[in-house]
C-alpha cells in the first residue's frame, strides 16, 4: 500500500529512489500483523521523540521494562496481533489552504490518552487514519475515545472545542 501510494504521489525512499509497477503487477495490500508491528514500531519512536527533552527520557522509555512486550511484538516478531484501527480522513491527493498557502499533507502524527490512561499512537499517512494501543492488545478503549469525542479524528480533536 505504501508503495502504491508512493509511487503515485512521486516520494522517494531514503535512497532516493522511486516505487515503480510492471504493467502487469498488482500491488498488494500489507499483511495485517506486519502492519500492525510497523505502527508499533512507530509508535514507540513517536514516544521517544516526544519524551527527549524530559531529563532521564533515556530510564524512561528504553530501560522501562513494561515497554519490553512492545519491543518484542514489533522486533522479534513475539506475542499476540495488536490490533488497530484505520479510515479515511481526507483523499491522498488533498490539498489544503491557508490563506494564500497551498500545502499537502503527506503525515502526521499524535500520542493520546484515553480516560482510562490507555496511551494510544494515531499517524495518518497520505491521509489514512491507524491507530494501535501501546497499552494494551485491544481497540475498546478507542472506541469509547471516539464516541465521546463525536469521531473526530485525535489529529483535529482540538479545533472543535
Amino acid at each position: 500500500m505504501m508503495r502504491l501510494l508512493r509511487s503515485e504521489r512521486a516520494v522517494p525512499n531514503k535512497r532516493g529512489r522511486f516505487p515503480s509497477f510492471g504493467s502487469a503487477e498488482a500491488p498488494d495490500l500489507p499483511d495485517y500483523r506486519l502492519m500492525s508491528r510497523f505502527l508499533v514500531k512507530v509508535g514507540l519512536e513517536a514516544l521517544v521523540f516526544r519524551t527527549l527533552s524530559v531529563p532521564d527520557w533515556n530510564t524512561e522509555i528504553v530501560d522501562k521494562s513494561e515497554l519490553d512486550p512492545l519491543r518484542d511484538y514489533t522486533r522479534f516478531d513475539r506475542g499476540d496481533t495488536r490490533p488497530f484501527a484505520y479510515r479515511t480522513l481526507y483523499p491522498v491527493n488533498a490539498v489544503f489552504q491557508e490563506g494564500s498557502m497551498h500545502y499537502e499533507i503527506l503525515h502526521e502524527f499524535d500520542l493520546f490518552f484515553t480516560d482510562a490512561m490507555e496511551l494510544y499512537f494515531a499517524i495518518a499517512i497520505f491521509g489514512v487514519e491507524f491507530v494501535v494501543n501501546l497499552g494494551g492488545p485491544h481497540l475498546e478503549g478507542y472506541q469509547k475515545w471516539l464516541e465521546q469525542h463525536n469521531y473526530v479524528s485525535p489529529f483535529y480533536r482540538n479545533a472543535f472545542t
